[in-house]
């Protein structure tokens, strides 16, 4: 497969999220039995866990983001919702944001890796500004991160949509947005004079005055909640 101007075409990226209720060790159990990427279609495996939300009548604790390039990814989504699992909260089947997907840092060394600072960013859309929202990701957050990320002021950042919830408990809260930003320490000092002038330039490249104003408008069309998060490292596969 090819693009428009004759270049190989890069597979879409896919993937499976999963919410889960469970101590640490029994949700790296289940990554183990479920997700082993002998029996998987998966080029990513990253197991958050969190706290339990007290906001959701049916609390879960972890998140586990898993993607796939060869389209597989549907049913092994589909499988995981199928089988007699207690910890599975939802399953939902997602797609890679275009240019959010700064999976690693730049160094590609796990020991810079586990330092990071991480956090899951739960997004619940408005449906009648939802692909105004999104337009605005691509082409505002993406090359602003990109840069970030490319000079090593960003240590990670994945950004999911929703296709489709493949199955839920009926009390969980909605989203239709994954996030998934990592930092370390050092790199959230040096990003601090830089952030504002990547995305103030990003803005004004679609257009806008500034990065404030694209944010500040998002604030009335999302709700938005940030999760510091744990990584299990020993899960972890490579992009």
């Amino acid at each position: 497969m090819t693009t428009p101007d004759g270049s190989p075409a890069t597979p879409e990226r896919h993937g499976v999220g999963v919410a889960l209720d469970g101590r640490a060790d029994a949700v790296g159990a289940w990554v183990e039995a479920n997700l082993h990427p002998e029996r998987s279609a998966i080029d990513l495996l990253l197991p958050f866990v969190h706290r339990k939300q007290p906001a959701s009548d049916t609390p879960w604790s972890a998140y586990v983001l898993c993607l796939t390039a060869d389209g597989r990814a549907e049913p092994l989504a589909e499988a995981i919702a199928d089988r007699s699992l207690p910890l599975v909260r939802r399953v939902d089947l997602l797609r890679l944001q275009p240019g959010l997907d700064l999976f690693q840092p730049v160094s590609g060394s796990r020991s810079e890796e586990r330092r990071m600072q991480q956090l899951l960013e739960y997004v619940d859309s408005d449906p009648a500004s939802r692909a105004h929202y999104y337009e605005t990701q691509y082409r505002f957050s993406g090359p602003a991160v990109r840069r970030l990320h490319e000079r090593n002021r960003f240590g990670r950042f994945i950004g999911c949509e929703v296709e489709r919830v493949v199955a839920a408990d009926s009390a969980m809260p909605a989203w239709d947005v994954v996030h998934v930003t990592g930092l370390t320490i050092p790199q959230r000092i040096r990003s601090l004079p830089h952030y504002h002038r990547a995305f103030n330039a990003a803005a004004r490249a679609i257009g806008e005055p500034s990065g404030k104003a694209v944010i500040g408008r998002w604030a009335t069309q999302r709700t938005r909640t940030d999760v510091p998060v744990t990584q299990l490292w020993d899960q972890t596969l490579p992009a």
